[in-house]
């Protein structure tokens, strides 16, 4: 099975953005934003949200929406 990728690095492609830009702007480390995007972390409502507008609604709530349970949560 081939390995999707999360929706906010397709996004980071697209807009010519890195993770350590968009980490900065929605203040956590570029480790945890790592963490997330490969899904081995989940991000709080509070970070979910600050991403949605720093990616002006190009990622959105839903792409956070995980069927399997994390190890952590960041703030």
């Amino acid at each position: 099975m081939a390995k999707q990728h999360h929706p906010l690095d397709r996004y980071l492609k697209h807009a010519g953005r890195s993770r350590r830009e968009l980490a900065v702007e929605v203040g956590v480390t570029e480790a945890s934003l790592s963490r997330i995007v490969n899904r081995k972390q989940n991000a709080s409502l509070a970070l979910v949200g600050r991403i949605v507008a720093a990616t002006d609604g190009s990622v959105t709530f839903d792409d956070f929406l995980t069927t399997s349970p994390s190890r952590e949560t960041v703030a």
